[in-house]
């Protein structure tokens, strides 16, 4: 067949290589989130809902780089010249249908991922809230997204083989297609943001504070690749060279998920970061050599020759108490600062 010669080019190829990137590396990104919270006994559910996320973007995906080689982000034109039949364009349309159930539930996975890591530190009803709304608001567009994609035509085979059924014309997949993307342009915002102000109000070094900071600005990429996508949806109304149009909505898309995926994982692997030394020994242990200029190490207070005084503060009333070993366990709390003063006397 004609069709078996065709090579993405242009915006297709594109969309492939950079679909291929963000899934690499999303897999290697998620791949070490799992070995370090394993490895620290810490895995959580914010971990099982971003696997999750991952396991239906590898779907998405996928669906994604097939639909390339049927015409995805190629202009009408050049796919007929290889396949007159038209059987070409249908495979694309049906691809591009598994690109939509698949995407509309990959978002709500690594949003409601980030959120939960979010509520475990902290409490205040300023940040519960919004993050309780963002996991509400994702899953329940996931749902409209599902089903408007089941029911807009009948049977749902007639969305690529129009010989099978009919479609609606109303313009309905567009409406809905424009507020599932007003939603997720708040909420992506809201995800790249609400950590900014956490991150803020953290007992932390600058240097810390600027990493997670970088890490924050592939949400915000993200966030913009939402608005990008935006005027594209116009032409789920418009027939002529849709497939090549559909390419535009996939490419934004893509970026939005797998930057999503990578800039909710990376926080998780700073234990790794530290252990190959990549963080600076001023705050920690590198390699487990205390030795070093500024490098932590754990003491016990009745071990100190001499005199010890050791106060802690949390939280807001910046109130401090006298710890000794006896009691020391008793403060396990959120944002707990610790102070030791220490002089050696000899024997």
């Amino acid at each position: 067949m004609a069709d078996a010669q065709f090579r993405p080019d242009g915006l297709a190829a594109a969309i492939f290589g950079i679909t291929l990137t963000l899934l690499v590396f999303s897999l290697i990104t998620v791949g070490l989130r799992i070995m370090v919270r394993l490895g620290n006994k810490a895995f959580g559910s914010d971990d099982y809902l971003m696997v999750a996320g991952t396991f239906v973007f590898c779907f998405c995906a996928t669906f994604s780089m097939m639909d390339t080689w049927s015409g995805l982000g190629t202009h009408d034109a050049v796919i007929m010249a290889y396949d007159p039949t038209g059987k070409m364009i249908s495979n694309g349309y049906k691809w591009f249908w598994c690109f939509q159930v698949t995407y509309v539930w990959t978002l709500p996975f690594i949003k409601a991922s980030i959120c939960v890591a979010l509520l475990r530190i902290t409490d205040s009803k300023y940040y519960t809230y919004p993050l309780w709304s963002i996991i509400i608001v994702s899953v329940g567009t996931a749902f409209a997204g599902l089903i408007g994609a089941l029911v807009n035509c009948k049977p749902i085979a007639a969305g690529w083989d129009s010989t099978l059924g009919s479609c609606d014309k109303t313009g309905r997949i567009q409406t809905l297609s424009e507020v599932i993307s007003a939603a997720a342009i708040v909420t992506d915002w809201a995800c790249a943001i609400i950590p900014a102000f956490l991150i803020y109000g953290l007992s932390m070094k600058r240097q810390q504070k600027l990493t997670l900071c970088g890490i924050l600005a592939l949400g915000v990429i993200a966030s913009i690749s939402t608005i990008v996508r935006f005027p594209w949806l116009q032409y789920y109304a418009v027939p002529e060279n849709q497939l090549y149009n559909f390419g535009q909505i996939v490419l934004w898309t893509m970026v939005e998920c797998g930057l999503g995926i990578i800039a909710g994982s990376l926080p998780s692997l700073r234990p790794l970061l530290r252990r190959i030394g990549f963080t600076s020994s001023k705050s920690y242990a590198r390699n487990g050599d205390s030795s070093e200029p500024g490098a932590a190490r754990s003491i016990h207070l009745n071990q100190m020759r001499g005199q010890s005084t050791a106060t802690c503060q949390g939280g807001a009333d910046d109130a401090w108490e006298r710890l000794d070993d006896n009691s020391s366990q008793k403060f396990i709390m959120k944002n707990t600062q610790v102070d030791i003063k220490w002089s050696e006397h000899s024997d």
